[in-house]
């Protein structure tokens, strides 16, 4: 509850006394008003999406995360083939997640602002990966938008030089014909995609895991506290403190600091 101070003036103060002071409730905005209010603007994540906290919605409002204009990225999707926004094999939203986020600090972007154990909406993410991404650095999209070279991230130095050089052995070995070799060629690619997605997907599990570990160590040590109090409790009650003996107080003692 938030209250602020405000002077009130009397038609005719008395004496010159402090004209008295009236507090006023100023009542907090709640998380679906301040969802609603934010995405008539930004292209956020649906309100019931994991990491879609207030305090998410908050830092969206004062611009210390990052955003985008709702009417800015549509228009973006707009001009896009279907083929443009295609996925790769075996994307998914845990590997997104981590690109993005690497992609956003690498390029100055502002950060996500969703821990690492909250990923949000996997449409969400896609969409606004696909607008930062251009040049399919995160190799999850089937297609690049902007050739490799008219950025100079780090990123997209490393996938320029390693596609040149697959490239460059290939056509030396005289490869490219090789019906077969092709077809295997894409069978390790797909593996490896799958590879990939299922190392990101497992990497966010185990934050998940640790989180849920944390959780239930402070829902555990909650539980002994209450067990204690009460034991104690049923131990004091009805006796006379002053009537029992020592080695009973220090036994009480002993359960109240274990």
């Amino acid at each position: 509850m938030i209250f602020h101070e405000s002077s009130v003036q009397t038609n005719q103060p008395s004496n010159n006394q402090t004209p008295p002071i009236l507090s006023t409730y100023i009542p907090q905005i709640t998380k679906k008003a301040l969802y609603n209010q934010l995405a008539d603007v930004y292209y956020l994540p649906p309100c019931d999406s994991k990491g879609v906290s207030k305090k998410y919605l908050e830092a969206v409002q004062n611009g210390t995360c990052f955003r985008i204009k709702t009417i800015e990225l549509k228009r973006f999707l707009a001009e896009l083939k279907p083929s443009q926004t295609k996925r790769s094999l075996h994307a998914n939203k845990s590997e997104a997640f981590i690109k993005l986020t690497a992609l956003l600090n690498e390029m100055g972007y502002k950060p996500l602002n969703f821990g690492e154990d909250y990923v949000p909406d996997s449409e969400w993410l896609f969409n606004v990966l696909r607008y930062i991404d251009r040049c399919n650095t995160s190799r999850l999209f089937e297609k690049e938008l902007t050739p490799l070279g008219s950025n100079d991230t780090d990123s997209i130095k490393i996938l320029k030089v390693k596609k040149n050089a697959e490239q460059t052995e290939v056509t030396r070995k005289g490869l490219t014909e090789n019906k077969k070799f092709c077809e295997q060629i894409t069978k390790v690619t797909e593996l490896h995609r799958r590879l990939i997605s299922r190392k990101a997907e497992a990497d966010i599990l185990s934050k998940i895991l640790e989180t849920m570990k944390k959780s239930i160590k402070t829902d555990q040590t909650a539980i002994d506290d209450e067990v204690r109090n009460i034991v104690i409790g049923e131990k004091v009650r009805g006796r006379n403190l002053e009537a029992m003996k020592d080695e009973e107080i220090a036994e009480l003692n002993n359960m109240a600091y274990m």
